[in-house]
Order: structure tokens, then C-alpha cells, then sequence
């Protein structure tokens, strides 16, 4: 085997030219597999974030049967739970940064003239807005835990309505028990969202507020967890889910709850695969033309070496070996070359693709050690099998014609 990689190495650098020109092609394939599938996961680190920003968290309990009646936009309220049955147990686990509660709802605004339908939410701002990061006050100020009588309204609902900072909005209801209530509140701020591809809430008022408004005094909807690192999520998810299991609870982490999102960045990164698979394979045509030239240059050879009792099986070895080592060669440029993008990519940023992700944010690539080993080795398997035809076809050649080549 040694022998024949000598010598197909030899042959390799015989036409320096057209090796230069092959192994730059593959090179340069190499560097956009390098560079496409790390910004991928880069997108798919920065979709993650944008979960937790958009007010999921890292984990959410709620009563059983809450999120399949929110995805059917049935009315949730009956499903409010004593958040004080959970405290203990939540507070027993470690890797916990945050934790608040929610009590959601829908209704109308009105400015007495006009009316608008909102989804509302009642919170507690000073952990809340560390969740909802997504929101940017435009006009006024962020809500506080001393504004019992105030609102912060989307900006689409503040156009709908005409309102502005300091107007009174009138919020009606239909309470827990099936009733009607309402509330005069104060605009104290609008607010626009930096990214939005979930139900989020139109409205936010005080957790208190909230409840005395649908009448669930005491109790909430959700409870959202936030933790030092998601990858702890799943863990805790479970341990929660074990401690609960014989109460009327449900414990989901960002994973479901933004499945939608990791649904698009996994198929982005797949096509991604495909579409830098398919680059590496027109790359690798190259090589076809390479062997094939070489083939026809080296008839004469070929013909001396079956003649020395060369097998046909040897034959093929030697010219699949050159393929893998232009290949290789190749590769190995070009994914060094890839690896010193990404890197200085990591660290000035890109504007991401997607109108979900944050505005102003930039993403950054992230290169996975597991990828860049998977990408050569997919480009030296497809230059071996370039390499197929072109050896076949010399191992066919009859030694005494090959001979008479000149």
C-alpha cells in the first residue's frame, strides 16, 4: 500500500497545474461546507436564545391539559393552579435563575369610542421583562411592580386605539366563573417587539391586577423557569416532571414549547447538508476530469506496469489512491481555510437571517468539531467514488496496445 501511494502522490504533483486548479475547486467547496454548516448551528444557537427572549423560558409548569387547550385557543382560565403547591419543589433544584408567574388572558381594549381584542397578561415586571427581553419600549417606560393601575400596550393596539402615554384604556373581560368584568387602567408605556413568532401577549398589567380582574385571586396560570445553561433544562424538566407525577401538573421545556422554530433551524441545517453535499459534488467532477486525463496521458505507463504483472485490481488501487489524495489535499485547505473564516466570523458577527431573530442582533457562526470531520470525510468519499470511472476504464486497457501508445 505504500508503494502505491508513493507513486500516486507522484503522479499527483507530475501535472502541477491541473492538480492546482482540481484541488482548489474541491478547496473552495470544502470552505463553503465549512462555512454554511457552521452558520447554521449558529442560527440554530441564536433561534434558542430567541425562544427564552420571546417570554418562554427555559421550562414551564402548568395544570394538565393547559397548552393543548391554548393551541386549540380554548379558554384557559379554569385552569389556573395555587402556584404555593410548587414552590417547594422548584425550589428544591439547583442550576435556577429565575423564577415567576404569569396569570394570561384575552379580552378587549377600548378607548370608549373603539374597540380592539388583546391578549393580556398579568406579571411581575422586575422578573419578567429579564424573560421578555424581546420587548422595546418606544414611548413612555416599562411597567413596574407600583403600577397597580397601569398597562404597557403593543403599538399595534395603541394605533388601533389612538392612545398614547398617560390615556385611559378600558380592559373587559370574561372572568373564571364565566362572568363579565372590566377596569379602567393608565397607558404608562408602548412598546414594539424586536422578534415575534409566537402568541405573544398585546398587554401587560401586575400580576395582582390581573387576577382580581378574571377573579383568580391567589392563583396563575404558568410558572416559567429560566436556568444557567439550557443544556440543564431537560434535566431539570425531568426531575420536576418525576416530583409531580402524581399531581394535576405538566412540565414542558423550550424544546416543545418552541418546537416550531428548532423545527425550521433543523430543516435549514439539513438543507444546508444537501446543498453543500451538492457543491462538493460538482467540485468533485474536477477530479473526474483530472483522472481521466491522466488516464489517456499515462496509457503507455499503464501498459508497462500490467506487462510487470501489475494486477488489474492493483491498477484500479493506484488510481483510486490519487483521486483520495487530491481529494484529500483539497480538503484539508479548504477546511483549514473554512476553520479560519468561521473563527474570525465568531467574532465580528453576521446579520441574521431570519425577521424572528432579534433586529439589531447578530448571530455567530459556531463551528462543531463533529461537522468539519463528517464534511472531509463526505469529500474524500466522493472523490474516491470520482475516481471509479477513470480507474476502471485504465484497468480495462490491454497491456500490448498500451504498449504501441506513444
Amino acid at each position: 500500500m505504500t508503494k502505491f501511494f508513493k507513486i500516486a502522490v507522484r503522479n499527483v504533483l507530475r501535472n502541477k497545474r491541473r492538480s492546482i486548479i482540481t484541488g482548489i475547486a474541491i478547496g473552495f467547496g470544502m470552505l463553503i461546507m465549512i462555512f454554511a454548516l457552521s452558520h447554521a448551528e449558529g442560527q440554530h444557537k441564536a433561534m434558542i436564545g430567541a425562544v427564552v427572549k420571546n417570554g418562554i423560558g427555559h421550562i414551564q409548569i402548568h395544570k394538565k391539559g393547559y397548552v393543548s387547550a391554548l393551541d386549540q385557543y380554548k379558554d384557559t382560565l379554569e385552569l389556573a393552579f395555587d402556584p404555593s403547591k410548587i414552590e417547594g419543589i422548584t425550589a428544591e433544584e439547583d442550576h435556577i435563575k429565575l423564577i415567576t408567574t404569569r396569570v394570561n388572558f384575552i379580552g378587549l381594549a377600548s378607548n370608549g369610542y373603539e374597540t380592539a381584542p388583546v391578549i393580556g397578561t398579568g406579571v411581575e415586571p422586575d422578573k419578567e421583562f429579564q424573560i421578555s427581553s424581546n420587548i422595546s419600549i418606544i414611548k413612555g417606560r416599562k411597567l413596574s411592580k407600583k403600577d397597580d393601575g397601569g398597562v404597557i400596550i403593543n403599538k399595534k393596539v395603541a394605533n388601533a386605539l389612538n392612545l398614547e402615554v398617560g390615556d385611559l384604556i378600558t380592559i373587559l373581560v370574561q372572568t373564571v366563573d364565566g362572568g363579565l368584568n372590566g377596569s379602567d387602567l393608565i397607558v404608562v408605556g408602548i412598546f414594539d417587539l424586536t422578534s415575534q413568532f409566537i402568541r405573544t401577549p398585546n398587554l401587560y398589567m401586575n400580576l395582582k391586577s390581573a387576577q382580581s380582574l378574571v377573579y383568580l385571586e391567589g392563583k396563575v396560570s404558568e410558572t416559567i423557569i429560566v436556568v444557567d445553561d439550557y443544556n440543564n433544562a431537560e434535566l431539570i424538566s425531568q426531575s420536576l416532571n418525576s416530583k409531580l407525577k402524581n399531581a394535576e401538573f405538566e412540565v414542558h421545556t423550550w424544546k416543545y414549547l418552541g418546537r416550531n422554530l428548532l423545527d425550521i433551524a433543523a430543516k435549514m441545517k439539513m438543507g444546508m447538508r444537501v446543498w453543500t453535499s451538492l457543491i462538493m459534488i460538482v467540485a468533485c467532477i474536477g477530479i473526474l476530469n483530472t483522472m481521466i486525463m491522466a488516464v489517456f496521458e499515462r496509457i503507455r505507463e499503464i501498459g508497462v506496469l500490467m506487462t510487470m504483472g501489475a494486477r488489474r485490481s492493483e491498477i484500479i488501487r493506484l488510481f483510486l489512491i490519487e483521486a483520495v489524495v487530491l481529494g484529500g489535499i483539497g480538503s484539508v485547505i479548504g477546511s483549514s481555510l473554512g476553520i479560519l473564516l468561521v473563527t474570525i466570523l465568531g467574532h465580528t458577527g453576521l446579520p441574521p437571517m431570519f425577521e424572528f431573530l432579534p433586529s439589531g442582533e447578530l448571530t455567530y457562526p459556531v463551528l462543531k468539531v463533529s461537522d468539519t470531520l463528517i464534511s472531509i470525510l463526505v469529500a474524500i468519499i466522493i472523490s474516491a467514488i470520482s475516481g471509479i470511472y477513470p480507474a476502471v476504464m485504465a484497468s480495462r486497457l490491454k497491456p500490448i496496445e498500451s504498449l504501441r501508445t506513444t
